[in-house]
């Protein structure tokens, strides 16, 4: 959904600044409002702090920052 948004944004963007196939005027502009507009959610990073945090059993990172991988064999789940 956001993939979408965003390309909409963006063909509006386009056609607010008059950029079509024959006339490149805006098109500094344009290139760099879609770059800032990538450092938009860089505000919101704090919000995530405690996101992904919980054991759920699904692998994750270990301690040490190594990657832990557990696989269901026929002994039992075995952590690579």
């Amino acid at each position: 959904a956001a993939g979408i948004l965003g390309s909409e944004i963006g063909a509006g963007m386009t056609k607010v600044l008059g950029v079509t196939e024959t006339n490149f005027d805006n098109l500094g502009l344009l290139v760099v409002i879609c770059n800032l507009s990538s450092l938009l959610p860089l505000p919101f990073l704090g919000l995530l702090d405690d996101v992904g945090s919980g054991g759920d059993g699904e692998g994750g990172e270990g301690g040490d920052g190594s990657l832990v991988v557990e696989v269901e064999g026929e002994g039992g789940v075995i952590e690579a």
